[in-house]
């Protein structure tokens, strides 16, 4: 049995001041992500709002933009309906002058609901993220994700 040898050169290092000078580290590229622009025909509350959501999460895109839209104008209704609900009040009179609910009060629920609903859809709730949505947490099915389909698939697990 013949063994072959490989000579291994060892070169030493030079010195500090012979080594070529390192290049300057480059800061890594900034990646920019363009932002959801709000619609041109808005007013000015209405892009302060849209800005102010684009801001908090700006993993929002274009296929976003109809969800998004919707979100502002239930935030602004819902604002000008508890604006109406602290100057009247929650109940008024009726024309027969019968206590009954502030319609206001209706719209103002009404908003609360579709705000929750497309915030934690848009990923802009607590929940959402504690959830971590859209970030690619899912981990990936195991083997405990499959024992209950494994045990029908057995048929000693119907005796």
């Amino acid at each position: 049995m013949t063994r072959k040898l490989s000579i291994v050169s060892t070169k030493l290092r030079e010195p500090p001041e012979r080594r070529p000078a390192a290049a300057p580290a480059s800061a890594p590229a900034a990646v920019v992500v363009p932002q959801l622009a709000a619609p041109e025909d808005c007013a000015a509350d209405y892009r302060a709002q849209w800005d102010q959501f684009v801001a908090a999460a700006p993993h929002l895109g274009e296929a976003d933009r109809h969800m998004l839209s919707c979100l502002v104008d239930a935030v602004l209704l819902h604002r000008e309906a508890a604006s109406q609900v602290r100057q009247i009040g929650a109940l008024i009179k009726s024309t027969k002058g019968v206590p009954m609910q502030n319609p206001y009060l209706a719209i103002q629920n009404k908003q609360a609901a579709i705000i929750a609903r497309y915030s934690d859809a848009l990923g802009l709730s607590v929940a959402a993220r504690s959830r971590g949505k859209g970030k690619g947490n899912n981990k990936p099915a195991g083997p405990k994700a499959f024992s209950a389909f494994a045990r029908l698939k057995d048929p000693s697990a119907f005796r």
